[in-house]
């Protein structure tokens, strides 16, 4: 299987202060998935994604959508999670080595950076006229993560919905409806929020 060894060793290098194998081998295994299906534009899906089962482990991570400008001030709506105020972003190594639409350097994960130090400007809740069109706008019309999960397309897998396939698949776990109502409880925890008191004026990130 074909492996980017050195983005893997970034990834458990930074989980590292956690201490907590869970933490780093489901983000290692998210990343080879993205990696491996060379996935484009999962930046939702992943944040999602990893936002219950982080939820699941204790944790108290935050969904943030924006956009993100790089070096070369492109700019792409985006979503990523926060942790205790740092930047987690593993699918926007998939958008800038596998998007038709990415026209600047390819770019790394990005795990638990603080913000003025990741290689992209993040700008949270910072929206153009074109927003309405974008999937991510879609998405957040649902209105919470539980209803987005519940709105994903069917797929070859027990669960037969994409969400929940994707959620088992990073954590290496067989299906069960047991299990899938376990983590449900931490899918209806947040809603998706456009919240004008959020919206980052000054950009951060290194550009």
């Amino acid at each position: 299987m074909v492996r980017d060894y050195q983005a893997r060793k970034y990834i458990f290098e930074q989980t590292f202060r956690y201490n907590d194998s869970r933490l780093t081998n489901v983000l290692i295994k998210a990343f080879d998935i993205m990696f491996n299906n060379k996935e484009p534009d999962g930046c939702f899906s992943t944040s999602v994604a990893l936002h219950v089962i982080l939820s699941s482990f204790g944790y108290a991570p935050k969904i943030c959508y924006g956009k993100i400008i790089t070096s070369e001030k492109h700019q792409h709506y985006h979503a990523w999670l926060e942790l205790d105020g740092k930047v987690l972003d593993l699918a926007v190594y998939g958008n800038s080595h596998f998007s038709p639409f990415w026209h600047d350097k390819p770019l790394g994960p990005v795990v638990f950076e603080n913000y003025v130090d990741t290689p992209v400007c993040y700008k949270k809740q910072y929206f153009d006229n074109d927003w309405t069109d974008c999937n991510i706008y879609q998405a957040i019309k649902m209105g919470s993560i539980a209803e987005y999960i519940s709105q994903a397309p069917s797929v070859n897998h027990p669960s037969r919905n994409g969400m929940w396939a994707l959620i088992f698949s990073i954590l290496d776990e067989t299906y069960t409806s047991t299990r899938r109502k376990e983590l449900e409880h931490y899918a209806c925890q947040e809603s998706f929020i456009l919240d004008s008191s959020e919206i980052d004026n000054q950009c951060k990130g290194a550009l």
